[in-house]
């Protein structure tokens, strides 16, 4: 049997994560159902949820990710933020801090109101690949 592809299935997206060659990082996805134009004075939109979570090696610009397990005919808005093993950090994460704090994230794209990011890891971006 053939391999299927890509996002074939209803409750599959199919995304495109970016970010800035030369740097590790980890990466978090979320997504939440939007909130139709009609109605949506009185709508609160869904609760995020994380879909994706991986490390980007430094050679790595961007990479196709499936989002799984989504709900079918569902429009969905993403938001995605950039991080760090505190292993990387240097001698002074290694030991009790390190244990303590294994991962350090940047602030949410959507959270993100100025052209100042979390230096010195470029923020991170995701747009749907489906044509």
């Amino acid at each position: 049997m053939p391999p299927r592809p890509l996002g074939c299935l209803p409750q599959e997206i199919v995304l495109e994560v970016f970010g800035c060659a030369g740097v590790s990082r980890l990466v978090e996805v979320e997504a939440r159902p939007r909130v139709g134009a009609v109605g949506a004075a009185f709508a609160k939109p869904g609760r995020w949820s994380r879909v994706l979570k991986f490390a980007m090696k430094d050679a790595e610009i961007s990479r196709l990710a499936v989002a799984k397990n989504l709900t079918p005919m569902t429009s969905y808005t993403f938001r995605c933020r950039a991080g760090v093993t505190t292993a990387d950090l240097g001698p002074e994460w290694s030991g009790e801090a390190g244990r303590l704090v294994p991962e350090i994230y940047g602030p949410w794209s959507d959270e993100v109101r100025s052209s100042i990011h979390w230096s010195p890891y470029d923020r991170v971006g995701v747009v749907n690949a489906d044509p």
